[in-house]
């Protein structure tokens, strides 16, 4: 038996009961936020098998008018299609029996994962006409810089939020002799890629920094841990593609602001940093 719904998923299997939505499931035929592993603020639609001796498939009552007592099921999974901004994502739940001592959970009680995979689909139509409009812009290479740094370092904002319509944002960061990056951090809010143009770029992919040369590409996905730096002595060109298109230039334009004019105090750096999703892990 499938039990559908549409609602929240708050970390834990249904209640004795419930079905499709109800209760920690949230309410069905409502949209919600995925509470534990999932993605934040997305609606999304969710089936599962209910446990033998749920629903249809209870036992009938036992004499004394108390219903059968069903055995606990030692596996299931719980599906769910995540409507994101620009992919729809399968959120399965593994649910497993486990014990870990009465002290520190009750006995019977379920332990859970996460993990998310990609699932092929295209979004929802934003243009409902049929003859599509004139809107294409084009930057000339001659382009003078948006923005640059006291030690020369330019950023070219290729593309960015308001101009992608909040879709993606992408940047030209290029930089001279001098040695330089921000070290490891992640973003709450986006995903980020380096595609290299010229020059070797240190990158940090998590575990270690990896030399990255002209035709290397590098994904971040969303809360992956990165960094960039350059140690090479020579310049470097990269790509910087973020994904969606936040307000990023105003980051860039702070730290060239910091260089000129020196950089404020540690308070007002932490709300730089937090304002901008920039959370450091060193």
């Amino acid at each position: 038996m499938l039990a559908l719904g549409e609602g929240v998923v708050r970390g834990r299997p249904p209640a004795r009961g419930e079905q499709g939505g109800a209760g920690h499931c949230g309410p069905a035929g409502r949209g919600g936020r995925v509470a534990k592993g999932g993605v934040e603020g997305v609606r999304f639609l969710f089936h599962f098998p209910l446990p033998k001796g749920r629903g249809e498939n209870a036992p009938p009552p036992a004499e004394g008018g108390r219903a059968g007592k069903a055995p606990r099921p030692r596996r299931q999974v719980l599906e769910d299609s995540v409507q994101g901004p620009f992919a729809r994502i399968a959120v399965h739940q593994v649910v497993a029996p486990v014990r870990v001592g009465r002290r520190q959970r009750p006995r019977g009680r379920f332990g859970h994962r996460w993990y998310l995979t990609p699932a092929m689909d295209y979004p929802s139509a934003r243009y409902r006409g049929d003859g599509g409009e004139v809107s294409a812009t084009l930057r000339p290479a001659a382009t003078a810089p948006d923005l640059v740094y006291p030690n020369g370092t330019t950023v070219d904002y290729l593309a960015t939020g308001s101009s992608s319509d909040g879709l993606f944002g992408l940047f030209r960061y290029s930089m001279g002799p001098d040695r330089g990056g921000p070290g490891p951090h992640f973003h709450r809010t986006m995903t980020e890629s380096f595609y290299v143009l010229v020059g070797t770029v240190k990158i940090f992919d998590g575990r270690a920094w990896v030399d990255s040369s002209p035709g290397d590409f590098v994904h971040v996905p969303l809360v992956g841990i990165h960094g960039f730096r350059s140690e090479s002595g020579e310049p470097v060109s990269f790509l910087i593609h973020f994904a969606p298109g936040g307000p990023r230039e105003g980051y860039f334009e702070g730290l060239a602001r910091f260089a000129a004019e020196g950089r404020p105090g540690a308070a007002a750096m932490a709300e730089f940093y937090a304002r901008h999703d920039n959370i450091w892990t060193e």
